[in-house]
């Protein structure tokens, strides 16, 4: 499990999810990742264009579409297997 400190208007409360955000890339480092990962993780690369791989990754950490503002391509995402 991961837990997340978030500061929201209300005050700080406490995330906590069974998926992590592994890496956030453009290139095609993520095959080599995922051979680390295999095995103890669950891991989906998903393609930041399409809508809902983004949402996917936007509830585990809102601050990824800073990342795709910049130009980031590929968000690889590891759930506990």
């Amino acid at each position: 499990m991961w837990f997340a400190f978030v500061k929201s208007p209300l005050g700080t409360n406490v995330r906590v999810s069974k998926a992590f955000i592994a890496d956030v890339n453009s290139n095609e480092e993520d095959e080599l990742l995922k051979g680390k990962l295999c095995g103890v993780y669950d891991v989906k690369v998903l393609d930041a264009s399409m809508l809902d791989n983004l949402y996917t990754a936007l509830i585990l950490d809102p601050d990824v579409a800073d990342y795709v503002r910049l130009g980031v391509k590929l968000i690889t995402v590891a759930r506990v297997s």
